[in-house]
């Protein structure tokens, strides 16, 4: 029989998604009970150096998210606070035993990331830490290419080559993952975990430019999809030939939804 968490944590950073999400659907299994999270560090709101329309790019997505695990019968509880203070309160508080994530390349989130797993030791917590992030691995690309990062890209593809494919996209988390298990949800849950408002960041709505690329998963595929159409189109695009200083966009415009599309959609073109 495998071994069953009474509680467990997703911890959400840059994959704000449902498709593709391994660690999320490790959370749920063989769990009791799980907590889908995202931490807002005030420190970031106030002295990090993200534009306001960044942080409502943020906080669509967050909401898309919210909503879509709503339609599951579970939610998302953004936490205010650093990461290294947050987790082990909620730890203890909710009873935990099982905390996911993706892992991430960042030298700052690598060395963050090795803390909260210290903390979580101690408190008897087992960590659960899966690749999504990037398409490959980025520690096995390194070890095959005897232990440093490929420099070029030709040898990058050769790397690449050796390893073979990338993993298949997971699953998109759906009711069949999360029926044996409950996300415990207060009545107070707007008012302590809620998703935050332009208002809350101290931003003004009025400073932000027009919302032409909204944030969220839902925008994401939306966009991927439609593009994934034009077979032809993508078969021939050349970067040289787009217009950089065009008005209306001469590429996918992809690029502003990160993590979202990335992985399912490099996955589909590989295969076409």
């Amino acid at each position: 029989m495998p071994e069953v968490a009474k509680s467990s944590i997703h911890w959400f950073r840059k994959g704000l998604r449902l498709h593709d999400n391994p660690a999320l659907l490790k959370a749920f299994e063989n769990a009791n009970e799980v907590r889908p999270i995202f931490i807002l560090d005030p420190w970031f709101v106030k002295k990090g150096r993200v534009g306001i329309n960044r942080w409502r790019f943020l906080i669509q997505t967050l909401r898309d998210l919210d909503t879509n695990l709503k339609e599951l019968g579970s939610r998302l509880f953004v936490v205010r606070g650093n990461p290294l203070d947050e987790l082990p309160k909620l730890f203890k508080e909710w009873k935990v035993d099982h905390l996911t994530f993706e892992v991430d390349t960042e030298p700052y989130a690598k060395e963050r990331d090795e803390k909260i797993e210290e903390l979580a030791s101690e408190l008897g917590v087992k960590v659960s830490k899966i690749v999504s992030h990037t398409l490959y691995d980025t520690q096995r690309t390194i070890a095959k290419n005897g232990g440093t990062a490929p420099t070029s890209y030709q040898r990058c593809l050769t790397v690449l080559s050796q390893l073979g494919p990338p993993a298949k996209p997971a699953p998109k988390l759906s009711a069949e993952h999360i029926k044996d298990c409950k996300t415990p949800i207060g009545s107070d849950h707007e008012e302590k975990y809620g998703v935050p408002s332009l208002a809350e960041l101290e931003k003004k709505e009025s400073d932000c430019g027009p919302s032409l690329f909204p944030g969220g998963e839902t925008e994401a595929l939306s966009r991927m999809e439609k593009y994934l159409k034009k077979t032809s189109w993508i078969c021939k695009f050349e970067k040289p030939e787009t217009e950089p200083n065009s008005l209306a966009p001469s590429t996918t415009v992809l690029s502003p939804l990160p993590e979202v599309w990335l992985r399912l959609s490099e996955n589909i073109l590989l295969e076409s």
